[in-house]
């Protein structure tokens, strides 16, 4: 299979040369890679292209073409693509903070009414 033809992922649309040499290499490898979703083999590519230093882009297309070849689908036990699924470059967005106490005093009491609770509540002697 040429490696131009090889499907890549979903932010990252193209295939790194070294990747493709080596899934080339790798008959079980490459049909995992043929089987998999764009956004696995986005994974896939990401793993590889995030390695900052030449021996560790080294050391992780060895581990993808063999877990690719074991079978597995994802990248086991890495915490995902920075580049995120919408754009490329982009990062995860944090969650929203959660409300301080101040925040809360601005709310009106019409918007706070379905949670306050009653002090009007049934005695005792009415069980």
């Amino acid at each position: 299979m040429k490696t131009e033809t090889l499907p890549a992922g979903t932010v990252h649309d193209v295939v790194p040369d070294d990747l493709a040499a080596a899934l080339a290499c790798d008959d079980a490898a490459m049909e995992a890679w043929l089987d998999i979703t764009p956004l696995a083999r986005n994974e896939w590519i990401c793993l590889v292209t995030d390695a900052k230093q030449d021996k560790t882009r080294v050391r992780r297309l060895e581990r993808t073409i063999s877990q690719l070849g074991d079978g597995h689908r994802r990248p086991c036990c890495w915490p995902g693509c920075a580049t995120g699924s919408a754009t490329a470059g982009s990062q995860p967005s944090a969650p929203a903070p959660a409300p301080t106490r101040s925040s809360w005093a601005a709310i009106s009491s019409a918007e706070t009414a379905p949670f306050r609770i009653d002090a009007t509540l049934p005695s005792a002697s009415m069980k």
